[in-house]
């Protein structure tokens, strides 16, 4: 049974120490800023709820839509990503529909 724990620990929880790379850790960092941000920004909604006298509701919707486009930066990035061995044909496109408007 020890063995068994012994192994589970090594493979799922150790592994992702071994597969680690240095290349990982700047997009690591900015998910760890924006999380750490995440916690502060509770200090700075109550501090502008109370001397902008805004409504908790509003303040919601508000944060919502601010957050969108960082919610949205995952998919898009894949999207990007698949179309990117297209790229010299989308920029001669995009340069042709210049010279027709």
């Amino acid at each position: 049974m020890l063995n068994k724990i012994h192994y589970w620990i090594d493979r799922y929880i150790l592994e992702l120490g071994r597969e680690m790379r240095l290349s990982f850790l700047p997009p690591l960092m900015v998910y760890m800023a924006y999380g750490i941000s995440g916690l502060t920004s509770i200090v700075g909604v109550f501090f502008v709820k109370e001397y902008l006298d805004l409504s908790a509701e509003f303040l919601a919707a508000l944060m919502f839509w601010a957050n969108i486009p960082w919610a949205l930066k995952m998919p898009m990035g894949h999207i990007v990503d698949l179309i990117w061995r297209f790229k010299s044909i989308l920029e001669c496109r995009g340069s042709g529909l210049t010279f027709h408007m």
